[in-house]
């Protein structure tokens, strides 16, 4: 599974009535009304009028909004089941500050099932602060990173590899870091304009001449298939039955990607070309598979050789990883409880671009720490061109940030500005952010999947930088 990160709105606050007002403000769809409430009951005074507009658009595209009923009304976090006009259910969660809204979450309702997130303001040191949350979101095991300017580098683990088993887990462990891959596809693509082997506006006419392809892809960018905007179908999960026929009894990696390519590219579009955002698996898999052609050399290959080896990432690996030892094992929440539950299927090794790929968390910090020096003028494996345009992004639409290539671009919750990606495959939850103002790269892991957010890596996320790149 891949998944983009929830959208933030920084803003707000707590009394009894807090959510009712904050959906009346809403439902009214009158600027002059939810300014004054936002105003009033946001903690950014500075951040209204943007966090209003934002507010305004989404309460077009689904308002109005009616209480369920509300989960917890705590200090520091109010959280609500809500139904939009199409009678679809959300979970809507405030997140407070000294009695005013710091952030504003639309999710999935899953979410709810799970205990509120805690507080971690005083905590003391990576490793408790990891501990602290590991436990408290009854997570088997959970990973971080954290580069601060000027400090080195700090990993912290904690928890089992697997449960039932007494194998704890190590800081050199690999875990499945999901969709923050597509990051690291994109910085191949990067890479290959850099050599000339392709260019940002190259199409998929141009690169894929002998590919039969609907007449709408013909003319869709590199550039828009980075950024989500091709319209290229998304591909979020798979059966079987839809994998034996994509790609029929292939098993080699990259004769699979070929064989999907044809299959997407056969498809109807979900629109034209730099048109609404789509999170497309989809789309990513065709980058891998376009730089396979261009190169003649396996994605697996490619990945380590432009972008793996120049970060120095010795223990990432595209594809999956059979064996349990030396890394931590997915679980998913069941009926009867948390149980193991790798999801490894080798037919899932097509869409590695898309996300399918390990790493220590040392190396995920790495490779944050390429991308925010690159971002603050010092670039290393890539060029300072490579990275801005990497980090360009464009609006998801109401309620998100902007989509660059595999990162988005917004603050978090009583954060600066942040660029970052989560990614899960269904048994793990992987987060990355860098800070570029704060010169700060947090990353963090954990060993089960699930809808709840926030998950507990974004929690990590969060209580690092509201300390370290606060707003």
């Amino acid at each position: 599974m891949v998944s983009v990160i929830a959208a933030f709105l920084i803003g707000s606050a707590s009394p009894a009535g807090l959510v009712d007002g904050f959906l009346e403000a809403v439902n009214s769809k009158d600027k002059a009304k939810l300014t004054a409430f936002a105003t009033e009951h946001f903690h950014d005074p500075t951040a209204v009028p943007e966090r209003v507009d934002r507010l305004m658009r989404i309460a077009e595209q689904s308002a109005p909004w009616k209480l369920v009923r509300l989960v917890d009304d705590l200090p520091h976090l109010k959280r609500a089941e809500i139904e939009d006009r199409q009678a679809t259910r959300l979970a809507l969660v405030l997140q407070l500050s000294e009695g005013k809204i710091r952030g504003i979450q639309f999710m999935d309702p899953e979410s709810l099932s799970e205990p509120a997130p805690k507080e971690y303001r005083d905590w003391t040191s990576i490793s408790s602060l990891v501990a602290d949350i590991r436990k408290d979101t009854n997570s088997p095991a959970l990973g971080v990173a954290v580069w601060r300017k000027d400090q080195p580098l700090e990993v912290a683990v904690d928890g089992l590899r697997k449960l039932g088993k007494s194998e704890p887990v190590k800081p050199s462990d690999l875990w499945h870091i999901g969709s923050i891959g597509k990051s690291m596809t994109a910085s191949l693509i990067g890479a290959l304009i850099e050599r000339g082997d392709l260019k940002w506006d190259s199409t998929l006419g141009e690169l894929l001449p002998d590919t039969p392809m609907r007449d709408n892809y013909r003319k869709v960018t590199l550039l828009q298939v980075m950024r989500h905007r091709s319209g290229i179908v998304q591909d979020m999960t798979f059966t079987r039955a839809d994998v034996d026929r994509m790609v029929g009894e292939e098993r080699n990696p990259t004769k699979m990607r070929e064989l999907y390519a044809r299959y997407t590219l056969a498809r109807e579009p979900l629109g034209p070309p730099d048109g609404q955002f789509k999170y497309s698996n989809a789309g990513y898999t065709l980058l891998g598979h376009i730089a396979e052609r261009i190169t003649r050399q396996p994605f697996e290959a490619l990945m380590r050789q432009y972008v793996f080896d120049p970060i120095g990432m010795k223990t990432a690996v595209v594809g999956n990883r059979e064996s349990e030892e030396g890394r931590a094992v997915g679980h998913v929440k069941t009926p009867l409880g948390i149980r193991a539950n790798d999801m490894t299927d080798p037919l899932g090794l097509f869409i590695s671009p898309a996300g399918n790929m390990w790493c220590s968390m040392e190396d995920l910090a790495r490779f944050g720490r390429a991308h925010l020096d690159g971002l603050n003028g010092k670039p290393s494996f890539l060029k300072a061109e490579t990275f801005k345009t990497l980090h360009t992004g464009m609006p998801e639409g109401p309620g998100g940030g902007d989509y660059a290539c595999g990162w988005v671009i917004g603050p978090l919750p009583g954060t600066q500005l942040a660029h970052g990606h989560n990614g899960s495959n269904g048994t793990m939850v992987a987060e990355l952010y860098v800070f570029p103002n704060a010169d700060l790269v947090v990353a963090s892991v954990a060993n089960r999947g699930g809808e709840a957010q926030p998950s507990p890596p974004l929690q990590f996320v969060l209580a690092v930088a509201q300390r370290y790149a606060a707003r």
